[in-house]
């Protein structure tokens, strides 16, 4: 059975932090394929930072074109908002049976992960990977961790932030070896996180 390794995000642009853990996920053959799944609106952050929900998958196809097993998930963008992760879970299981899933996340998300809805549901029922991140409180989560099959990933550690990138443009810094080429095209043709 394929294991797709379900990289959640919102991608505020993709940068090549998130493209080098996709690529030692499946190099190192912990999943056979990546599916960036694109959070339109997370029910834990501010939207107005967010660009269009089209632009950040145009932004992401862009990114990994030519890559045959790394694909842009759309699939949030037609369920319910705020974006629930149980709910796309259940969704995708029931469109995929033929697929295992693991889901792909920051380590950072230990802090806030009991606040997720279904939060017990997602760890029972799926394989979780966490990459480590730079100031992560992980020791203050009260779940433990250890009861279920959750992973920390020893992939390279590039400490790249959207919301640095974001402000990089807004400062008309150079951001070239931040993010891919065909992503600094499409901001600057559609004049995103100018303002």
């Amino acid at each position: 059975m394929k294991n797709v390794g379900l990289y959640f995000g919102s991608f505020n642009p993709v940068h090549v932090g998130h493209l080098v853990l996709a690529n030692h996920m499946i190099s190192h053959s912990l999943v056979d394929e990546i599916w960036f799944v694109i959070s339109p609106q997370n029910p834990l952050k501010d939207p107005q930072e967010l660009a269009p929900e089209q632009d950040r998958l145009h932004m992401l196809n862009a990114a990994i074109r030519g890559s045959h097993n790394m694909v842009a998930c759309d699939v949030e963008f037609g369920l319910g908002r705020p974006s629930y992760t149980s709910n796309t879970l259940r969704h995708l299981r029931s469109k995929h049976s033929d697929l295992q899933f693991t889901i792909v996340l920051g380590e950072d998300i230990k802090t806030n992960f009991h606040l997720w809805k279904d939060y017990e549901w997602i760890l029972e029922q799926f394989p979780m990977f966490l990459y480590p991140r730079h100031n992560s409180d992980s020791d203050e989560s009260p779940i433990r961790w250890s009861d279920y099959r959750v992973h920390t990933l020893s992939a390279p550690r590039i400490e790249i932030s959207s919301t640095v990138i974001r402000a990089d443009i807004k400062k008309g810094l150079d951001i070239r070896f931040l993010i891919p080429d065909a992503v600094i095209e499409y901001i600057r043709e559609h004049q995103l996180y100018q303002s």
